[in-house]
């Protein structure tokens, strides 16, 4: 190998380490997890048992950014009784829509995962897409909003939670990034029946 090659090698790795560095001085928490892996947008290699469905909104966001213009980005799955279930107990007061929107024998179309069990858009820092762009249960995990009590979904990998035994510790961690998005939960069902 030639001194010039592994001057380039050298430099590369060097500018590499500075940019990650320098990115993780000020990413979110959902960068740092990504780094450390695995994420809250890896499902593992076993077919998911649930994935969130997204909404015509949701796909139209995601398609009106150029780079995902052209790309199927979306599976369609059957809906399970465990789906079903998920929903149901994600939406109590939301019981009659689920059936109406997702009726036992249907199908809905959620995310596309790689053969790894990672959503199509979990890059080395992170989600691909914008914030605006991603769909609302990607933009509140691990939170949820349980009548007007906020709870979290406990995840084993996330960085929020290492040592949180409390939703406002696992708040502060995210630094206000989710609040925004939080409270709109309860129109997530009729953002769901936007197809």
């Amino acid at each position: 190998m030639s001194l010039f090659f592994l001057a380039c090698v050298f430099l590369y790795s060097k500018l590499r380490m500075s940019y990650l560095t320098h990115l993780t001085a000020k990413t979110t928490v959902c960068a740092i997890c990504a780094q450390n892996g695995p994420t809250c947008c890896q499902l593992g290699q076993a077919k998911p048992t649930f994935s969130f469905p997204i909404s015509g909104v949701e796909k139209e966001a995601i398609s009106a950014c150029d780079r995902w213009q052209d790309t199927c980005f979306t599976v369609r799955a059957a809906n399970s009784t465990r789906f079903l279930s998920r929903l149901k107990n994600l939406f109590p007061n939301d019981l009659d829509r689920i059936q109406v929107l997702y009726p036992e024998h249907g199908r809905h179309e959620h995310l596309s995962t790689d053969g790894q069990g990672r959503c199509i858009f979990l890059g080395l820092l992170g989600c691909l897409l914008p914030g605006k762009a991603r769909p609302l249960y990607c933009r509140i995990f691990p939170f949820w909003v349980i009548g007007s009590r906020v709870a979290f979904f406990p995840f084993e990998f996330c960085q929020a939670q290492k040592g949180a035994r409390s939703v406002n510790k696992v708040m502060m961690t995210f630094k206000n990034e989710h609040f925004p998005d939080i409270f709109s939960i309860p129109r997530v069902a009729r953002r769901l029946a936007v197809r």
